[in-house]
């Protein structure tokens, strides 16, 4: 009963226009970009969904409300496309259409550099040595959009 209760609302607010990504990336004042920090924080293939959330997100950013590419931050541990346990060498799979979601993503962080002290970092702008080195460099005209995907 649950099930379908959520799905009748996921259904109704979607034909009512809400699109959860849009609606929260709200306009930045003039001159002001947005940012995006998208983080799977887990690893493994049963924790497929989130990293595959990851990669799908990000091409949602960036082609459907172009965010540029240079302002969007991943980090994933990067150990599901190739994974022993895909049937489908090299792709991630998000919906229902096949389409892999893995192909073109830049993934600044993976493996040990996903962690609780890097994710801090990153959000404050602090200077890394580690995976891409890209940090937050954000100001009051920005908007930043943080998405963590994980149990919990």
């Amino acid at each position: 009963m649950f099930r379908a209760a959520l799905i009748a609302a996921v259904f109704l607010l979607t034909v009512k226009g809400y699109h959860p990504v849009a609606d929260l990336l709200e306009q930045p004042e003039r001159g002001g970009k947005i940012w995006a920090v998208i983080v799977a924080g887990s690893s493994n293939w049963y924790n497929y969904r989130h990293q595959s959330d990851v990669c799908h997100l990000y091409h949602l950013l960036i082609k459907k409300h172009g965010v540029h590419p240079k302002n969007v931050i991943t980090m994933m541990y990067n150990d599901i496309a190739y994974n022993p346990g895909n049937p489908h060498q090299g792709d991630i799979f998000n919906a229902l259409h096949h389409k892999s979601v893995y192909e073109g993503v830049v993934i600044d962080y993976m493996r040990e550099d996903v962690n609780s002290q890097n994710f801090l970092d990153i959000l404050m702008g602090k200077s890394l040595t580690v995976g891409s080195g890209k940090t937050l460099k954000s100001n009051h005209k920005d908007v930043v959009f943080v998405n963590f995907v994980d149990h919990g």
